[in-house]
């Protein structure tokens, strides 16, 4: 006889079959970044389309089953297994020449839906399985739409640091206009970052914010430069672009260096409202200008430049009093 799988639910081998697959993809570096998709997009559908049906398969034998040792169920979730293989396999090639921003994003994509499937294997005969087997799909879905080249994954980080820029832009706009007219704000979720109607803005704060805001503003629309370039490239991802369209390398050194610095303002925006709390703005204030340092060099046409935003806030930094 041949070797038995572990049989302790019928999709406990999810996890080691994504395991043995992303252990396939070579260390970060060690390949020249490609333009383009690496599998044809229908390939990604096929596969998708085929670990949809056997889940849906799978969810509907579960629900009638005698239990989680029916057979029935085993026979169905080899089958989801084959289908997930499938798919890891489709990710591990898409990896070839990825960047970081597209590595991340294929790792997460085949470790979440590693994770949902050993949760539905697991729920088996529980109260839990419909909620489980509605978590898989939802990651299909997920996988269905990743980005399937370096470019699209860039450009995907490129919209989320733009909207945390955004969010920012308008709060601190907000603080320095006082449009509650005490100095705190109106209208603003529960969950925002920096802004709990805070205290009426003294002088020197005011102008440390508006420096913040600056900075904010600046990001914002030289990110936004960047999303052009990046989408030229993917106008034309097989030739590169036209010959002003910037590097893969550049593209994934702002994006990298563009989420550390708006997640830099946030902290700054936090420390200098309500009461500046100088250690921790320092701390976040070092952490801007390392993230600014990955950016040197940096080809977008400002009227400002990076030694301008950061300047501005050292130098209102710095005039603050400090008895």
């Amino acid at each position: 006889m041949g070797h038995e799988p572990d049989r302790r639910h019928p999709l406990v081998e999810a996890g080691p079959v994504w395991s043995a697959a992303w252990a396939d993809v070579l260390p970060e570096g060690a390949e020249v970044l490609r333009d383009g998709a690496q599998v044809p997009p229908e390939e990604l559908k096929k596969v998708a389309k085929w670990l949809q049906q056997t889940v849906t398969k799978f969810g509907a034998t579960a629900a009638v089953a005698d239990g989680p040792s029916d057979m029935a169920l085993f026979a169905f979730g080899d089958e989801v297994i084959k289908a997930f293989t499938a798919v890891a396999h489709t990710l591990v090639c898409l990896c070839r020449g990825a960047s970081t921003s597209l590595r991340k994003e294929l790792q997460d994509t085949g470790s979440g839906l590693a994770t949902t499937l050993g949760e539905l294997g697991a729920g088996v005969g529980t109260p839990s399985l419909a909620t489980n087997a509605g978590k898989v799909l939802e990651r299909v879905k997920r996988l269905e739409r990743v980005s399937a080249h370096n470019r699209a994954a860039i450009m995907r980080r490129f919209l989320r640091t733009l909207a945390q820029l955004r969010d920012q832009t308008r709060e601190l706009q907000q603080v320095v206009k006082g449009e509650d007219g005490v100095g705190g704000l109106t209208n603003i979720d529960d969950d925002d970052d920096f802004i709990h109607s805070e205290p009426e803005l003294d002088d020197d704060e005011r102008r440390l914010v508006e420096a913040i805001l600056g900075a904010a503003e600046f990001l914002s629309e030289a990110l936004k430069e960047a999303s052009e370039h990046c989408l030229r490239g993917q106008q034309t991802p097989s030739s590169g672009g036209d010959d002003d369209t910037w590097p893969l390398q550049l593209l994934e050194a702002s994006a990298e260096h563009t989420a550390k610095a708006a997640c830099a303002i946030d902290g700054l925006a936090t420390h200098a409202i309500g009461g500046i709390d100088l250690a921790a703005f320092k701390a976040d204030l070092e952490q801007f200008a390392m993230a600014l340092d990955g950016l040197q060099g940096w080809p977008v046409q400002r009227a400002d430049t990076l030694s301008d935003i950061l300047g501005r806030i050292q130098a209102q930094f710095e005039a603050l009093p400090t008895g």
